[in-house]
Order: C-alpha cells, then structure tokens, then sequence
C-alpha cells in the first residue's frame, strides 16, 4: 500500500506467496516466473492469483490451468550464457584440440558425489579425451593424494563457469534449474545426476524432461557405481549419432531472448492496467 508498486514479480520460493496473494487482493498486476519443469508448491498456489505465469521448460505449461496466461519464456540465465565470452582453456592447462568433459555438482560439490568420484576418476587415467572435475572448496584438499593422469584437472572451483561451459564436449552435471538452462542454450550433452536430497524431487523431473525428449542422458545417484560413468562417457564421444542427436534435441528448447521476453510481459502487463 505504501510503496504502490504497478507489479509484483515472483519467482517461487515461500517467500513469494504472501506478497503476490496481497498484490493480487490489492488490484495489482502480477506475474510469477517457475524455474524448474514441474510448478513447486508455492508456485502452484500462486496460479490463481497471478495474472501471467512464464516457465522455463515448455512442459510446465501442461500443469497450468487453461484459463489463465502462460507463456513459454525459458531461463533468464540462458540469455546471459549466451552473451559470455568463451574461457581460455590454457588458463588451466588444458590442450586446445583435445576434447574436454567438464564434471561439476554445483558451487558447493556434493560430499556424496565426491566420495564416489575419489575412485572413478582415476578410470579416465590416459584417456583421449580432457576431464575437469570440480570438487567444491570445502572438499578440494581431499583429491591431493590421488595418483591422476595429465589429462584429469582437480579444481575447487571455476570463476565463471558458464565461460567454460563454452569449451567443452561433454558435461556431468546436477540437473537445478539454473545450470539446466545454460546447458540447454549452449546445447552441451549432458549426463545429469540428479540430487536426490530436494524439494518433491524436482531435478530428477527436470532431468527427464530433457531425457524423455532424448536431449539429455541420465545416471542417479545410486547408480553411480564402477565404471559406468566413464563408460557412458566414452559411448557418447565416441557415438557421433547419439552425440549430434542430443545436440540437435537441445537446440530445439534453447530461447535466445528470455530475458526479453519476461521483460515484455512486463510491459503488456503495466500498460494494460493504465
């Protein structure tokens, strides 16, 4: 009341559900922005009292009642993936024409993950193909005594990942919704495994999303076992048809402009109350 915003703008989170209830009882426009493949709870009792929902996967649209608007905008973050420059592989040691596998569980790594990557790294000893694998800072200093090949690169963490992103062949990688939309817009094959640990299970819903449309492969977490990762990996440098299919199923789902296109939502949604 005081403030007197012309919209208020959600994006999940529990936070978000007393304020755009109190917008919409007040006469204000809103519009609510869902991340993830499946609408999460706060999201989903938002529906009603929102007057434009955007999402992320074009699957979301199905969960979401007919009446109301909604529109397909993808991921802000793809949009900025898009516009980085690409990183200088030398800058970690890295060879210019050898193909890299980028292998990342998030800013923070996963103590579960890395445990069980302490022996499977060691299995791409000698291999072709590069392989940076980032542990996290608090689990960095636990790889120290590995005995790895020149080809594995062990780092707490990468400053602008998504630049990186940009050099490399093929990604492992959690399946938040964030990173989701920078593999989607640079079109990176990917094998998620999804964290088992998170609200009604969504990365392993937004993993299949891109699964199911074969632009994605997926491992779980207790699958992690022996040589399967490596093994998926091999297949999927080597396999030049599975490897241009992914490719090809990903840029089917990559918006350029996402940002612009929440932003003219916006805009419609202001004018249209004046």
């Amino acid at each position: 009341k005081e403030f007197k915003p012309d919209i208020v703008i959600g994006v999940g989170g529990y936070v978000t559900a007393p304020v755009i209830y109190a917008a919409k009882k007040l006469g204000i426009k809103t519009l609510i922005h869902e991340q993830n493949s499946t609408l999460g709870m706060t999201n989903r009792f938002l529906v009603k009292f929102s007057d434009v929902i955007a999402v992320s996967f074009k699957s979301s649209l199905d969960y979401i009642d007919g009446n109301k608007k909604k529109v397909f905008t993808g991921n802000p973050c793809s949009e900025d993936a898009i516009s980085k420059e690409v990183f200088d592989k030398s800058k970690l040691g890295l060879s210019k024409n050898k193909k890299l596998v980028l292998i990342v569980m998030g800013s923070l790594g996963s103590k579960v993950i890395n445990d069980k990557m302490k022996n499977i790294l060691q299995l791409f000893n000698n291999k072709e193909y590069e392989v940076v694998f980032v542990t996290g800072k608090d689990y960095y200093d636990e790889f120290n005594s590995l005995s790895l090949g020149k080809n594995i690169k062990i780092v707490p963490y990468v400053e602008g990942l998504v630049k990186l992103m940009k050099s490399v062949d093929v990604m492992v990688s959690r399946a938040g919704a964030t990173t989701m939309s920078e593999i989607i817009a640079l079109s990176i094959p990917t094998i998620f495994i999804p964290s088992p640990h998170v609200t009604d299970n969504h990365q392993y819903k937004n993993a299949m999303d891109l699964v199911e449309k074969d632009a994605a492969l997926i491992i779980e977490e207790n699958d992690l076992k022996g040589d399967i990762l490596v093994r998926t990996i091999d297949k999927l440098l080597n396999d030049e048809k599975m490897y241009k299919k992914l490719k090809n199923n990903l840029s089917k789902y990559s918006i350029t402009d996402s940002a612009s296109k929440i932003y003219d939502e916006i805009v419609e949604l202001v004018n249209s109350g004046r």
